[in-house]
């Protein structure tokens, strides 16, 4: 989901093919795919974050106002279609534990899940959209009392992100939080990081941003052994491959705009990356429950399923625009 179409701007052909790179990164994350080196170092759901925030960029603070209100509606109304959708959907195939959520009794874990973006419905994935419509309406207050000034003051947020996630049973022995999925370390600095990329874009792709990213993917490999070692190989993380490989994934896609011009993969980014990402969980969540029935099934999933999942997702975005575009309908792009 991009405020791209909402705001008018001109395509970004290279940004399009980051989108369907994206989108097949997220379903690599939920399934299974033996050559996971097709995978691109960066390439995580976050840099949808930092999409949103370049084409929300306007020089004109009231027509950022106006392009926030209009994305905020369209994101509220895709939550409210699918969330009941994946609710219904997974009880359908027996995978809704309503036992493994907060008692209604305690409301204290359902108001900060509520609050930081986390939804405790249906379908997790679906965070995302919960994420960025926060993040854009607290972007879009942040914008206002600050008259466009400050934005850096919201990158250190990221931070949080490794303390919450990957970071957390290295620095303070316990798992990685469940708030990892949240709009405040996530959406919000990287939103801010996209808006302000679009403001000094001139100056930041004077500098050579394809050697940049491969120094930076290097350096991330290094880190990876560096808390290997100093954990005794217990864990192996690295800040430079959760905070700054996506967005030095993201401008070296943006230092060549044509690049991927006329082909498939920026007319797939452009049009039906968003139902992609919203429904490939259904292809996954069906193949996965019919495993245990189909043994070759299961080898295959096994091997391959995140690029098949990938596949399969494909034709249904492209069914459910051409059902929207019948209809004259915007609801789910």
């Amino acid at each position: 989901m991009s405020v791209s179409a909402v705001s008018g701007r001109s395509p970004v052909h290279s940004l399009y093919v980051l989108k369907t790179l994206l989108a097949f990164a997220v379903c690599v994350s939920h399934s299974p795919l033996e050559v996971s080196f097709l995978n691109l170092p960066g390439a995580t759901v976050d840099v949808f974050f930092l999409i949103s925030g370049y084409f929300l960029y306007n020089a004109d603070l009231g027509k950022v106002q106006s392009s926030i209100k209009k994305s905020a509606r369209k994101i509220l109304i895709a939550i409210l279609i699918l969330q009941p959708f994946y609710s219904i959907y997974m009880r359908e195939l027996g995978l809704i534990y309503l036992e493994k959520y907060p008692p209604l009794e305690a409301p204290i874990p359902w108001l900060l899940w509520l609050i930081q973006g986390y939804s405790p419905i249906a379908s997790g994935h679906l965070w995302f959209l919960q994420a960025l419509l926060y993040a854009e309406l607290a972007f879009g207050f942040f914008l206002k009392l600050t008259k466009g000034r400050w934005i850096p003051a919201l990158f250190p947020l990221l931070i949080g992100l490794g303390l919450l996630g990957a970071f957390r049973p290295i620095l303070f022995g316990e798992e990685g939080s469940i708030f990892v999925f949240n709009f405040v370390t996530r959406a919000l600095p990287y939103l801010a990081i996209g808006y302000y990329i679009r403001k000094n874009e001139e100056i930041l792709l004077s500098f050579r941003w394809v050697s940049i990213y491969i120094i930076l993917v290097i350096l991330a490999g290094l880190e990876y052994l560096f808390w290997g070692w100093k954990t005794e190989w217990a864990f192996m993380e690295s800040w430079i491959a959760i905070l700054v490989l996506p967005i030095g994934l993201f401008l070296m896609f943006l230092s060549n705009k044509s690049f991927g011009e006329g082909t498939w993969l920026a007319t797939v980014g452009m049009l039906y990356t968003g139902n992609i990402y919203y429904f490939h969980k259904v292809v996954f969540l069906l193949w996965e429950h019919l495993n245990p029935h189909y043994p070759l099934l299961e080898q295959i999933y096994n091997q391959a399923g995140a690029l098949i999942v990938f596949l399969l997702s494909l034709p249904i975005a492209f069914v459910v625009i051409k059902v929207q575009d019948r209809f004259g309908w915007n609801l789910l792009r």
